[in-house]
């Protein structure tokens, strides 16, 4: 039989296989968390095309996204030259901290070896974030990249099949194309190419990943655009989507040969285009920066300077964790105000907040969100660090605040915020927490400033079309992406706004200072800052940065700029001393800017919504005569902009036209929509992924499996079923599992029933045994954070033993035994998965079993003297020493108690293709014999990975086990440029080292252990030799580990070292498996 199976091993390796997770291998699942802070009552409703999800509160952004995604269904359709198979399921959240609380995609890191088909959901979750314009750019990216995910992997169960095993795309392509569908040629993207080429870092997209990924390869689609036309990038999709390999897809349908050559052209095209702007503008002067060298890559979103300009306040975000801090501008010398958030893993998270703002040169106010809440908090830096918060109020009233100024009396806010799913601005008494409402409508109303003294008048940003309130409320046909800056004054009026500026680019993030409103505009491209004169209402540039400017602020002496700007691929904060903000300064356009211009003129209604853009007044007011400039080409002259009137409400005759676009929306002579619903949410079962592969079993040897997973669309219930079936046809194992994760509190129910099935011969006598164990386990989760959790777990069991000689013909001897227990579970993982075997981060696993006799037959009186309990701890961490080098490191502690312990057997690894058993005569725990009741095979648990030794070689009622793993990844190491082949791209070579050993007793070290103790059996007598030997066994080698016909496989060689005895034979290993 052992010969039959080693001869199917090899065939079977290139079939469909998978790794039995049993109990304290090195394939123990961990898993990260959702943390649940509000119930979610899900409505829908229903266009043509998509289906809308929304919840309490989100009406208003429901019926806006369904208007805008039909009215984009065939332009984005068109773009890509593929149309869904069915409707698509869009879930709108009412911010980002709502999206967090979704279970969408929890865990779906790769833990298989192979096997698994994965079903690919036409679903798409949204967060809105505050701003119309912004909401319709997410929906359109949601969309696309849904789109371009189903087309490459989904459509057909033959597709999905194929598509699992055989198309492997690099992170630039899809999320590039999607980016580029939603909004062309973008302003983000342009900053964050120049900063590369500046760099010289635009080289190797294929090694890029997350945001880098996605603008990079935004780039690349955009050249493509420019260079070959827009019909190209469905061309290269749906080749790519039959081929299966990207870089043959562009250089076939391109004609561009090798695709090096393509690269090349690509770089040279931004390149050139990108000189004159590096040449002409600089970065601006740093007397100090927040943070000047860091491996991490931090997300700073505000900057405020002290009202006497000695401290600069900022955040810093790190994945979702943040802190505020306030650094004295003249010793560098950095406080730290408060933190808050979590780390965030895979998951979105909101790079705007917290938000901060002075009080007065001591007392800093932060709003940020706490248990799903936006807080207010204010924080006084003359306290000690645990006693700084001074006062703190929820604002239950907002689903989200976007910015905020302190009056200089310190006693009101003015926000921007969300409540009822619009964005307006509203008045907040720090004290009392009374709210005013000054503006009610669609429009986004953005960055307020507090004017001079006054704790009423102020200046904000909107893309509102009137200057007067509570007239026009806005709707989808009026919502555009051109902003313009607004004075709300109710000494003068109540009702009417002062339009102060209004071009064709975006002014946003006004400061006042003094006779100067201050703000930013991308009329030639980039962000830079603008100064609008009161006096005479006239404006200029006042910087010209090469990257454009993020976030700022000014101290009113006019000589301090603390500003947060892009350089090398990151953020950071920087302050001025002496900035020359008095001057103008000359600005040329980008070439982003002047392609989109030369567009808006052969086309007057390119907006990236179907409607028109604000408009000018009537009678604009010119700014006094100056000399006119004589201007280079390029240059913009920025004096000369009209302004609005301020004394009544003005119609248009012509819109003004926006140049942030570059791809537009669908036609908007498209017959009426038609919106059905709302309907209440109905759960709807499907099938998430199924899994059919190989095992191999220690014990049981080759089996097949069969696993299907399925839920709902939002992943709140889960259903989970495995059959084993072994090849001798009488073993097997069988689970059922539900799982309810939608509350605080997650719940889960599993069943677990396995066999193990022995035909023997002893003494020329054939018996047969069969040892069942059946288990019912009930579950409560607490999530302390995403990546922590402690569990609670019940559980009933019961155990079988039958055995029966062919010769006999008598009823087979039963016994069985009941076991009431508990389990008590800590899990913390916060690891970050980078590819295939590239983990980054910390797993642990605390875990105590207490299982109590209660019930037995056939074998003891007493059912207590079945008890037993077990405690098991697994920590490993993964730590990136250069670039893609991981030294991975793993310690494992096992160990049994109770009146009837059971054994950990020590040796061999997960998943061995041919392995070997080491087979002591004498207290074994793997015995099957004759009239011999074994049980304990159902609980006793294999210990790996132990190289360089057999299965079974040491075992005990506990363990102690180190591995350790430095994993390089040659050819991505060596070679930056793209890999094609799988097989090159995941090859990594691995140097390890493990140290283990197995005990019952003490210690490893004590004489009277099982180690160091032997029984000699005697007539009579019996003698007890004590040895003094070392207790671990050492293996150590080296190995390697690559993707093979869509299968992780694994190559050891060991050699191992007992009693401080090197074996001079090497021990070969050859398995299938992630991790250790």
């Amino acid at each position: 039989m052992k010969a039959v199976y080693k001869l199917l091993v090899p065939i079977l390796f290139l079939a469909f296989f998978f790794s039995d997770a049993y109990s304290q291998t090195a394939l123990d699942v961990f898993g990260k968390n959702r943390i649940q802070y509000k119930n979610f009552n899900w409505k829908v409703i229903t266009t043509t095309n998509f289906e809308v999800y929304y919840y309490q509160e989100g009406n208003e952004q429901a019926y806006f996204a369904a208007r805008h995604v039909e009215s984009d269904f065939d332009r984005i359709a068109d773009l890509l030259g593929y149309t869904p198979y069915s409707k698509t399921k869009i879930f709108i959240y009412n911010s980002i901290t709502d999206l967090q609380q979704s279970n969408v995609g929890l865990n779906n890191d790769i833990t298989l070896v192979g096997g698994q088909t994965n079903f690919v959901k036409s679903r798409v979750e949204i967060a809105y974030t505050g701003s119309a314009v912004n909401f319709k750019r997410e929906l359109s990216l949601g969309i696309s990249r849904m789109f371009i995910t189903e087309m490459m992997f989904g459509g057909s169960l033959k597709d999905m099949v194929q598509s699992s095993y055989l198309l492997s795309l690099p992170e630039w392509f899809v999320s590039g194309a999607a980016a580029y569908v939603a909004e062309g040629w973008g302003a983000e993207m342009d900053d964050f190419v120049r900063d590369m080429i500046v760099h010289k870092n635009l080289k190797r997209p294929s090694t890029l990943t997350g945001d880098d990924a996605m603008l990079v390869g935004q780039s690349i689609w955009n050249y493509i655009a420019e260079r070959y036309g827009k019909s190209n990038i469905s061309n290269i999709l749906n080749l790519t989507r039959i081929i299966r390999n990207e870089e043959s897809s562009i250089v076939s349908t391109l004609g561009v040969y090798p695709y090096s050559n393509f690269l090349k052209e690509w770089r040279n095209y931004y390149t050139t285009m990108n000189v004159p702007i590096i040449n002409t503008y600089t970065m601006p002067r740093e007397d100090m920066r927040a943070r000047k060298n860091s491996r991490d890559k931090y997300d700073y979103n505000q900057v405020k300077i002290s009202p006497n300009g000695k401290l600069v306040a900022y955040s810093e975000n790190y994945n979702g964790r943040y802190t505020v801090y306030a650094k004295d501008v003249k010793t560098s010398k950095r406080t730290t105000l408060m933190a808050g958030g979590y780390r965030t893993i895979n998951q979105r998270f909101d790079e705007q907040i917290p938000l901060i703002g002075w009080r007065n040169n001591n007392q800093v106010v932060v709003i940020h969100a706490k248990a799903g809440e936006y807080v207010v908090s204010v924080y006084d830096m003359t306290k000690p660090f645990y006693n700084r918060l001074v006062n703190r109020k929820f604002l239950k009233s907002f689903t989200q605040v976007k910015d905020f100024d302190v009056s200089s009396d310190g006693r009101t806010l003015i926000m921007s915020a969300v409540r009822n799913g619009k964005n307006d601005i509203f008045l907040y008494d720090i004290g009392r927490g009374a709210i005013t409402t000054v503006t009610e409508d669609l429009y986004d109303d953005l960055n307020p400033h507090f004017i001079g003294e006054s704790s009423n008048a102020f200046v904000f940003s909107s893309n509102r079309i009137s200057d007067t309130l509570k007239t026009d409320k806005g709707s989808f046909q009026t919502i555009t992406p051109n902003f313009d800056l607004f004075v709300y004054d109710p000494s003068q009026s109540t009702t009417l706004l002062q339009r102060i500026v209004n071009t064709a680019g975006n002014e946003t993030q006004p400061v006042v200072n003094r006779d100067n409103i201050y703000f930013l505009n991308d009329i030639t491209g980039i962000n830079h800052l603008y100064r609008y004169q009161l006096s005479n209402r006239s404006v200029q540039p006042v910087t010209s940065f090469r990257q454009s400017l993020l976030s700022y602020d000014i101290h009113p002496s006019d000589s301090s700029l603390a500003y947060t700007i892009l350089d090398n691929q990151r953020r950071f904060v920087g302050f001025s001393n002496h900035s020359d903000l008095s001057s103008a300064k000359q600005v040329i356009q980008t070439k982003r800017s002047e392609l989109l211009i030369d567009k808006s003129e052969l086309n007057k209604n390119i907006n990236t919504g179907d409607t028109k853009t604000a408009p000018p007044s009537e009678t604009p007011v010119q700014a006094p005569p100056k000399d006119q400039l004589v201007l280079e080409p390029g240059e913009v002259d920025t004096d000369n902009y009209e302004f609005d009137a301020d004394t009544k409400k003005q119609q248009s005759k012509e819109p003004t036209r926006s140049i942030v676009a570059t791809v537009t929306e669908g036609n908007t002579k498209k017959q009426a929509l038609q919106i059905n619903g709302p309907h209440e949410y109905q759960q709807r079962f499907t099938v998430d992924n199924t899994v059919t592969s190989f095992i191999i079993d220690p014990v049981r040897n080759l089996g097949i499996t069969f696993d299907v997973l399925m839920n709902e669309v939002l992943e709140d219930h889960k259903f989970k079923g495995g059959l084993t079936g072994f090849f001798d046809l009488s073993s097997s194992n069988f689970y059922g599992e539900y799982q309810y994760i939608k509350k605080r509190i997650d719940f889960g129910i599993r069943y677990d029933k396995k066999t193990y099935y022995f035909n023997p011969s002893e003494n020329n006598v054939t018996f047969t045994q069969r040892y069942n164990l059946h288990k019912i386990q009930f579950t409560a989760s607490y999530p302390l954070s995403v990546s922590s959790r402690f569990s609670v777990s019940p559980i009933l069991m019961l155990t079988r033993f039958v055995e029966a000689q062919y010769s006999a013909s008598i009823t087979p001897p039963i016994a069985t035994t009941g076991y009431a227990g508990i389990r008590f579970e800590y899990v913390f993982d916060n690891t970050i998965v980078n590819g295939l075997n590239m983990t980054e981060g910390t797993r642990i696993r605390v875990r105590y079993d207490n299982h109590r006799g209660i019930a037995d037959k056939g074998t003891v009186s007493n059912p207590g003297a079945r008890s037993f309990d077990n405690l098991s701890v697994d920590i490993r961490h993964y730590q990136e020493v250069h670039r893609d080098i991981i030294l991975a490191t793993r310690l494992a502690y096992g160990r049994y108690g109770g009146s009837a312990p059971k054994q950990y057997l020590l040796g061999g690894m997960d998943n061995w293709a041919f392995p070997t058993r080491d087979a002591r005569p004498e207290n074994d725990p793997l015995t099957i014999a004759q009239g011999t009741d074994n049980r304990d095979i159902l609980f006793n648990e294999f210990a790996t990975n132990l190289r360089g030794f057999p299965y079974n070689k040491l075992s005990g009622q506990s363990f102690l086990l180190l591995n350790a793993e430095l994993r390089l990844p040659i050819v991505r190491y060596f070679y930056r440029g793209p890999i094609t082949s799988n097989f090159f791209k995941n090859l990594q070579l691995v140097g390890f080292s493990d140290i283990g050993t197995a005990w019952t007793g003490a210690s490893p070290f004590s004489r009277q252990n099982s180690l160091n103790t032997r029984y000699i059996p005697g007539t009579g007598l019996e003698v007890v030799v004590t040895d003094f030997k070392n207790p671990f066994l050492i293996g150590y080698g080296a190995g390697a580990r690559t993707l093979l016909f869509g299968y992780y496989i694994k190559f050891d060689v060991a050699w191992g070292v007992e009693n401080f005895v090197a074996n001079p034979k090497p021990s070969y290993y050859l398995t299938l498996g992630y991790d250790f």
